[in-house]
């Protein structure tokens, strides 16, 4: 039976039931698989949801409608003649308005008997009744249409203004988090930067530490190389003196000073004093302001003009003085202070030897062969904090 329908496919006949298509009751509908059966074949093997295709087997989920909803097969042709198909084409003479179909002769004795109550009619006012319904039906229909249309402009109206809400609401959301984010990175640079104020001050202190450090290693440094000089010499003279220079340096403290016991990593100042009256006033200042480092800074006056420095046989130096703004009270700043040369090169070298002549005056002795004719900058410090006025540049010739 499968290998005749397939044959039939395309003809004008259902591959199940071998019968002519017609638009009443043997309705070519198409299935999912592209064959076609009528469709009172379909009404018979239906299932509850799907329809085995009777050719190929395939399934075909119908619609909500049911069968009748199935696509009709348009492309086939329809035997749509004014005759009546099961008694070899007679004309249709009546309208079985009971069972809503249209009857010739031989239906109205075997199908549409008086004894089944089937009520006939004329063929042209059945049509007119026809027409009628079929117009009231259309407008139904285009009313029922236009109100949808109606209803889909709306939708698609308050579509356009859900769509615009949305990028509205991601455009003020943007915009919030730009600020949000602003915001953020405005405390984030704040932030830094108060961690770089307080890296700085650490820093600076850190430092000050590490230089007053450095400068004690040099002066340790200097007194290990003469009492290593004087153990070589084997001297009593010259031993002597270096015990003595070492002696005055340990028991400087002992006439006069106010400070305690100097640390290893703390630098602070050695003085003479003139006056019980200016001694008590340096012991309340020097005891407010603790280390070196946060004791006001003297001023350097340069009393041989750097200037004038001639390249000569002797060793050059340079003699500045230092103002303590006291008048009774004489500070030795010796231990404390640097002098530094800055060659052309960028290279810093320290002074040979530093001499305290008295009254706050100074001279520095550099080694005869570190000069050369160029310009140079002289700097002093103390505990390696530079002092006001105290760097100057000078030409050797």
């Amino acid at each position: 039976m499968a290998s005749s329908a397939t044959c039939s496919d395309h003809s004008n006949t259902c591959p199940v039931c071998l019968d002519h298509y017609d638009l009443t009751k043997r309705v070519p509908k198409f299935l999912s698989c592209h064959h076609t059966v009528c469709l009172m074949c379909v009404q018979q093997l239906k299932g509850l949801y799907k329809l085995s295709c009777p050719v190929c087997r395939e399934s075909t989920c119908l619609p909500m409608g049911g069968p009748e909803k199935l696509q009709t097969n348009f492309y086939l042709k329809v035997d749509n003649e004014e005759g009546c198909l099961k008694h070899k084409n007679q004309p249709y003479l009546f309208y079985c308005a009971t069972h809503k179909a249209l009857a010739c002769q031989a239906c109205t004795i075997l199908d549409h008997k008086e004894s089944k109550q089937c009520e006939l009619q004329d063929l042209e006012p059945a049509l007119k009744a026809t027409k009628m319904i079929l117009r009231e039906k259309l407008s139904v229909l285009q009313t029922k249409k236009g109100h949808q249309s109606g209803i889909l402009t709306d939708v698609n109206k308050k579509m356009e203004f859900l769509n615009a809400s949305k990028q509205s609401a991601e455009r003020a959301i943007d915009t919030t988090f730009h600020q949000y984010l602003s915001v953020i990175r405005k405390y984030q640079q704040t932030t830094k930067e108060n961690l770089q104020q307080s890296f700085t001050q650490k820093h600076k202190t850190l430092s000050k530490k590490a230089r007053a450090a450095e400068a004690l290693i040099d002066e340790f440094e200097t007194q290990i190389s003469e009492i290593e000089d004087a153990l070589r010499k084997n001297c009593i003279s010259t031993a002597v003196a270096v015990e003595a220079g070492l002696r005055d340096d340990t028991d400087a403290s002992k006439t006069g000073s106010l400070l305690p016991k100097r640390a290893s990593n703390e630098s602070w100042l050695c003085f003479k004093t003139t006056s019980q009256t200016s001694l008590s006033q340096l012991e309340t200042f020097l005891q407010s302001a603790g280390q070196i480092h946060y004791i006001p800074l003297p001023k350097v006056v340069f009393t041989e003009k750097p200037e004038n420095v001639q390249k000569s046989d002797k060793p050059p130096s340079i003699s500045f003085k230092i103002t303590h703004g006291t008048s009774d009270v004489e500070i030795d700043y010796s231990h404390l202070l640097q002098v530094y040369i800055k060659k052309p090169s960028g290279k810093r070298l320290k002074a040979k030897k530093l001499s305290c002549l008295g009254n706050g005056d100074y001279r520095a002795l550099f080694p005869r062969d570190l000069l050369y004719e160029g310009t140079y900058s002289a700097e002093v410090t103390l505990a390696d904090e530079r002092l006001e006025d105290g760097l100057v540049t000078f030409s050797v010739k």
